[in-house]
């Protein structure tokens, strides 16, 4: 479902997500949306960035936002796919993951 609101000078639009990110309705709504920023709020695994990465080939004007409230528990799996697909920004919680994901070359910021 999409919604328009008005905040001050700025329009915001708003995707509320019913259906689950497999459903043909849910990728057909997403290119009609045309997002300028997805924010994932999740802990980064295999799956995640998989997803992430399928949303940017989707939606390749907006800025995909990662926040990793806990680090990865694979952080080897999750190393193996940042080669393929860097999120434009992950949002930390502690300096350890931070550095984890800087060694990853992902833009970081606690």
């Amino acid at each position: 479902m999409l919604t328009d609101s008005n905040v001050g000078w700025k329009k915001i639009r708003l995707m509320e997500k019913r259906e689950k990110e497999k459903s043909r309705e849910f990728w057909r709504n997403l290119e009609d949306f045309e997002p300028d920023v997805i924010h994932c709020v999740l802990r980064p695994c295999a799956s995640v960035l998989i997803i992430l990465g399928l949303l940017k080939l989707k939606c390749k004007n907006s800025k995909i936002i990662l926040s990793a409230l806990q680090p990865p528990l694979n952080k080897r799996l999750v190393k193996i796919f940042t080669k393929f697909y860097k999120p434009d920004l992950v949002l930390v919680s502690s300096e350890r993951t931070r550095v984890l994901f800087e060694s990853y070359g992902c833009t970081s910021q606690m």
